[in-house]
C-alpha cells in the first residue's frame, strides 16, 4: 500500500475570474486504487461545486484531481481551505490559511522514495525525502528509524523557491547493517508548527503493518 501525495495549488495559482474562483487538489502516486477526496472550508465539509476526476493509472500507481469552485463571496469569507484524500483508511491533507499579516500558508507535500528506488551500493544505502510546494519558507526535515530520531548521515538541502512556493530535499545515508536492522523509516517535514510525514515499513511478508506506510 502506497500512500498518496496530496497537493493543493497555492493561492497565487488560483483561477479567479470575475465573481468566481477555483481551487485544484491533486492526489498522486498511490496504490491500490480507491482514494476519495473531500473538502472543508473553515472546518465545515462542502460538497457543492466539487468536481472530482476518475482515477488514472500509470506504472501501477494511481492519481486523481478535484476542483472546488467558489463564489467570490465564499472565497473572501473563508480563512482555511483543506483538501483531504482518504486512502486505505488513512487521511492525508493539504491545506492553506489566508492571513492578512503573513500571507497564505501552504502545507508541504512530503514524499519518500519507494524501496525500489533506493540507492543501494555495496555496504551502504541512501533514502531520499522530498518536501515540495509549500509556503512560506522555513520547513525543517527530520528522520526516525524504528521510532528513534537520527542525525548522523543526514544531508538536507537549502530551500529553493519557484513561483512563490518552496522545496527542499534530504538524503539519509545508511550502512548496510543499519539498513538491514531497521524496519520502519520515517521522514518528517515540519512547517508552520505542523508535522507532515512520509514513511515505509520493511516486512518479510507481503502486506503492510500500517496503511500509512509504503512496504517492501
Amino acid at each position: 500500500s502506497v500512500s498518496p501525495s496530496v497537493s493543493l495549488l497555492s493561492p497565487s495559482s488560483l483561477l479567479i475570474s470575475g465573481d468566481s474562483s477555483a481551487l485544484l487538489c491533486l492526489l498522486s502516486s498511490y496504490s491500490p486504487q480507491g482514494a476519495t477526496v473531500s473538502w472543508t472550508l473553515d472546518g465545515s465539509e462542502v460538497t457543492e461545486g466539487v468536481q472530482t476526476s476518475a482515477e488514472s493509472e500509470r506504472d501501477g500507481l494511481y492519481s486523481r484531481s478535484s476542483v472546488l469552485s467558489l463564489s467570490k463571496a465564499r472565497w473572501e469569507d473563508t480563512e482555511r481551505f483543506v483538501c483531504r484524500g482518504t486512502h486505505a483508511g488513512a487521511a492525508h491533507e493539504a491545506s492553506f490559511l489566508k492571513s492578512s499579516e503573513s500571507g497564505p500558508s501552504v502545507s508541504p507535500s512530503v514524499s519518500l522514495l519507494s524501496p525500489s528506488s533506493l540507492l543501494i551500493s555495496g555496504d551502504s544505502s541512501a533514502l531520499l525525502c522530498l518536501l515540495s510546494s509549500y509556503s512560506p519558507q522555513g520547513a525543517t526535515v527530520s528522520w526516525t528509524l524504528d521510532g528513534s530520531e537520527v542525525t548522523e548521515g543526514v544531508q538536507t538541502s537549502a530551500e529553493s523557491e519557484r513561483d512563490g512556493l518552496y522545496s527542499r530535499s534530504s538524503v539519509l545515508s545508511l550502512s548496510k547493517a543499519r539498513w538491514e536492522d531497521t524496519k520502519r523509516f520515517v521522514c518528517r517535514g515540519t512547517h508552520a508548527g505542523a508535522a507532515h510525514e512520509a514513511s515505509f515499513l520493511k516486512s518479510s511478508e507481503c502486506g503492510c503493518f500500517s496503511s500509512e506506510d509504503q512496504c517492501i
